[in-house]
């Protein structure tokens, strides 16, 4: 692996550490296709874990390093939605896969080389190439402009990086007992099937995709702002649903809760990018991944924590989206308030 990753450095100007990460999740990934050992599936699946967890964090520090202001904005938002195509893309070709047997749905990953040879021969060094160079000079000069209007601006904060991923991870936990209360709702509430649940949420994916095209555009206008408007959207968004009696209307609600939810990660990446140091940033980057997964990993448990009926948790997270609307407006107050006593 090594021989290989320096092989291909000569070529380009990658380091072989970004060559393994993207590697280990390309190779472990189509393992099962041939296996059919239990365990040699099982930790081929924690290996593909341990490369996605490595390669996540680096593709969205980049985006950091290599940009900056809006276009840095407009790419997150543009990565957020691309990661949904993605998504449903190799959804449904390993759905077309598994006509032919369980086996063959795992050579959807092969969609991981030509990403990878993508990120080899064109994605350059940072740190060769003076990307972090130049964007330590950027943080510099925004922290400079930002003194000069009397303001202060907060730089590698721990406490920042802990609140950013405790609330990633409430807010994985809301959308996604959603997600898995929705069916429940629907079947229980006499409103529809299954299988209309699915496509509610199929719906709320698609809108996304569209919510994180639009993010840089949203946030060039609302700046700090964008992360209460769309926690208070959303929230409010599944308090409709759950009290809702028409399938028609949970649709449009859906679609106006994937656009607003898509700019919210991206929205908290951008505050890691802008406040973190570029060596640092994919260590910031992962620990708010962490919180995103733990939150997807642990809704099914926190959907019976917020509610036994599937309306009852819907309704339960739909407050606690408006309830951390409410805390980060304050916060944002808050600041603004202490920014303008000091500049006094």
């Amino acid at each position: 692996m090594e021989k290989f990753c320096a092989a291909l450095t000569r070529f380009t100007n990658n380091s072989p550490i970004s060559c393994v990460r993207s590697t280990t999740a390309t190779v472990s990934s189509i393992i099962p296709a041939f296996s059919t050992n239990f365990t040699i599936i099982l930790v081929s699946r924690a290996v593909l874990g341990v490369g996605i967890g490595l390669a996540n964090p680096l593709a969205i520090s980049l985006i950091g390093v290599f940009f900056f202001g809006d276009e840095r904005a407009k790419l997150m938002g543009w990565r957020s939605a691309i990661a949904g195509v993605g998504t449903s893309l190799m959804t449904y070709f390993a759905g077309q896969l598994l006509n032919i047997n369980w086996h063959a749905a795992y050579w959807v990953y092969l969609l991981f080389v030509p990403t990878l040879l993508l990120f080899i021969f064109f994605v350059p060094d940072p740190e060769k190439t003076g990307a972090v160079e130049r964007q330590e000079v950027e943080q510099q000069k925004e922290l400079a402009e930002a003194q000069d209007k009397g303001q202060s601006v907060q730089k590698d904060s721990k406490l920042l990086v802990a609140t950013l991923a405790i609330l990633t991870f409430l807010i994985l936990i809301a959308i996604m007992v959603l997600a898995i209360k929705l069916p429940t709702f629907f079947v229980e509430s006499k409103i529809g099937t299954a299988t209309q649940a699915s496509n509610a949420w199929g719906i709320y994916n698609f809108a996304s995709v569209a919510g994180g095209i639009l993010f840089g555009y949203c946030y060039k206008v609302l700046r700090k702002y964008l992360l209460p408007m769309g926690l208070i959207t959303s929230g409010i968004g599944m308090a409709f649903i759950s009290i809702s009696k028409s399938v028609e209307l949970i649709y449009i609600l859906c679609v106006i809760m994937g656009i607003v939810s898509a700019m919210i990660i991206p929205y908290i990446f951008i505050r890691i990018s802008e406040t973190s140091s570029p060596k640092k940033a994919p260590l910031y980057t992962s620990i708010t991944l962490v919180g995103s997964n733990l939150g997807s990993f642990l809704s099914p448990y926190a959907g019976e924590i917020l509610g036994v009926s599937g309306k009852t948790a819907i309704l339960n997270a739909g407050f606690l989206m408006i309830t951390l609307s409410i805390i980060s407006l304050i916060v944002i107050v808050k600041i603004n308030s202490s920014r303008r006593k000091d500049a006094a």
